[in-house]
């Protein structure tokens, strides 16, 4: 079975949105993952390799971190269903030099500070701080 929905196409679809914004990203990101999930669940391990082992292409019109919580998120998938973790996530650009937030987190310190803690170390080590749920259906 060939699938081509890939980490290019993730990126493309998101890229065509007229407005992008946090909402529209997640909306992409879920069904991506989602898309994978269900290939999971049919023992398709081989086909998700195939999915997220290109270096997706770098649109001016998507935000870095992103790209940053992609490569984290495709690190984590593939360490648990034990494929070999494409070597693109490890690039210096899938890491911000700055911390990086969910939007107004900055009104909730006590939340700032659990998400410091309880962060997935792929996304952490990346500098992006995000409750583990955002992968939990996987």
């Amino acid at each position: 079975m060939d699938y081509n929905v890939t980490v290019h196409t993730l990126f493309y679809n998101i890229s065509r949105d007229e407005e992008i914004n946090s909402k529209s990203i997640r909306l992409h990101i879920r069904n991506y993952l989602q898309f994978i999930s269900t290939l999971k669940s049919y023992y398709n391990i081989q086909e998700i390799n195939k999915l997220v082992d290109v270096e997706p292409i770098k649109y001016s019109n998507i935000p870095k971190y992103v790209y940053v919580y992609i490569a984290g998120t495709i690190e984590m998938i593939s360490k648990e269903i034990s494929i070999a973790v494409p070597n693109w996530v490890y690039d210096d650009y899938y890491f911000l030099s700055e911390p990086w937030f969910p939007e107004d987190m900055n009104k909730y310190l006590l939340v700032k500070d659990i998400l410091i803690k309880t962060t997935p170390l792929p996304l952490r080590k990346r500098n992006l701080f995000a409750s583990e749920q955002v992968i939990s259906f996987f």
